[in-house]
């Protein structure tokens, strides 16, 4: 069992919930964009590999997440938390700068 891929999933549907509600959608569009990509396909069948593209993913969502928030509120905080996963991102697989 593959659980940090199976975590990975988890974070982008939390982090895609999170961009949607930092830039003001409703509570159904969220709930909507974060289902949508819950029930794409290409993650149900990525999730129980060991391929690092949901964990880019994640840290990509985490990164774009972190970013909205620092444009909203400001605080050097957020930017930080953008900082390290993009860190991160990089450090798990090359092709993330891309």
């Amino acid at each position: 069992m593959q659980l940090p891929q199976f975590i990975a999933y988890a974070v982008v549907a939390l982090s895609i919930f999170g961009i949607t509600w930092r830039l003001g959608f409703s509570n159904r569009q969220r709930l909507f964009a974060a289902l949508a990509f819950a029930l794409l396909i290409e993650a149900l069948m990525e999730a129980p590999t060991a391929q690092n593209d949901l964990l880019q993913a994640a840290f990509a969502g985490a990164c774009l997440y972190s970013l909205v928030s620092f444009a909203n509120t400001r605080q050097v905080m957020y930017l930080a938390s953008a900082a390290l996963a993009m860190a991160l991102g990089l450090g798990t697989k090359s092709s993330y700068a891309v």
